[in-house]
């Protein structure tokens, strides 16, 4: 199991310890046993402060590819680390702009962000798929409408080699346009929309999520039989996961309080596909929970509800476990006894679980 996080101050995993490679947020890398016995942890080598992960992916030759952002400088780094630990290498990647989202495979990356590249020209909404060597091997802009900007927050990106990439972001005013997609009229406030496109950049279709005051799309995932779900709010009056089948057709939808009930207004915090499969982590006040979901259908096929939990930030999954990550500030309970942070007033403790 390969984990990587962001860290400030001295940062501790089991029985070991590291320190900050430079000022604001460093970033650590992890192997554990499947049991979650640490077997390692380095700080990811590179120049730059205020470095944050935006993917990782382990190659078939079994090293842990990690790729970094520095928001101090438009710096993109790939960090190469060997399977036990004991030598890395990096590579800084000039692409001519920032970098906003990652979906990262083993033969190479899509990017998502204003990285200057001619044929996107001003676009705000601009996608670059990456090969193996980081060079950028194809383009897909928003070209049809270049009054569309960005509506804030982070866009969010997903790939799979077999099925495609799925794109979601807000936008404000007027929206942007792939394809042949035919874009709303431009209205007041920010919206989400979700577009899928062929992993060689060819568009597919794009739902624009509008009739409410604002939106927001806030996780993809792509499964094994193409479908895509999103987090989204805004859609109805609660937050939901979202689906579209591989064609662009509307799938279903689940509450967020349908799947952890509870007495106050009820977030999703993380989702992945695996396989024909979704699993989502929820947070309801003081509960939290993880379900499975089918991917075709959204009906539950496995769930866990924790009373006093915190909220669930990362998930990864194959067909007979579910692992998770998050920061416990205070104590709490995920079924296996009470967690204590070992400093109440820091900044939180890791914590990786297994179900």
């Amino acid at each position: 199991m390969i984990a990587a996080g962001n860290f400030s101050g001295k940062f501790t995993l089991g029985d070991q310890s590291v320190e900050p490679s430079g000022r604001g947020s460093s970033v650590w890398i992890a192997r554990m046993s499947a049991t979650g016995l640490l077997r390692w942890l380095r700080v990811a080598p590179g120049a730059g402060d205020d470095r944050f992960v935006r993917g990782l992916v382990v190659a078939g030759d079994g090293r842990i590819v990690v790729d970094i952002v520095s928001e101090t400088a438009p710096r993109y780094t790939r960090v190469r680390v060997e399977p036990d630990g004991s030598k890395d290498s990096v590579e800084t990647l000039d692409l001519g702009g920032e970098v906003r989202a990652v979906a990262m495979q083993t033969d190479g990356n899509v990017v998502s962000g204003p990285l200057g590249s001619q044929t996107c020209r001003e676009s705000s909404f601009q996608l670059h798929r990456l090969d193996a060597r980081g060079k950028v091997a194809w383009s897909a802009c928003n070209e049809k409408d270049p009054e569309a900007e960005s509506g804030g927050g982070e866009p969010h990106l997903e790939m799979d080699p077999n099925k495609g990439i799925a794109f979601c972001a807000t936008y404000r005013g007027h929206a942007p346009v792939w394809g042949s997609s035919k874009a709303p009229e431009p209205v007041a406030g920010t919206h989400a929309f979700i577009a899928s496109f062929t992993t060689s950049g060819k568009h597919r279709w794009t739902h624009y999520v509008t009739g409410a005051q604002s939106s927001e799309c806030d996780e993809l995932a792509i499964s094994a039989g193409g479908e895509v779900a999103a987090l989204v709010e805004g859609m109805t009056p609660k937050m939901v996961i979202a689906s579209w089948k591989a064609n662009g057709e509307t799938g279903w939808t689940r509450p967020c309080d349908e799947l952890l009930p509870g007495d106050s207004e009820c977030t999703i915090t993380a989702l992945i596909a695996q396989e024909n499969e979704l699993v989502a982590a929820m947070q309801n006040g003081g509960r939290v929970g993880i379900a499975r979901l089918d991917a075709k259908t959204g009906a539950t096929k496995e769930s866990h509800a924790f009373e006093h939990g915190t909220k669930i930030l990362t998930l990864a999954a194959n067909a007979s476990t579910i692992v998770f990550g998050t920061l416990l500030h205070a104590a709490a309970d995920f079924g296996t006894g009470s967690l204590t942070p070992t400093k109440p007033d820091g900044d939180g403790d890791v914590l990786i679980g297994a179900l």
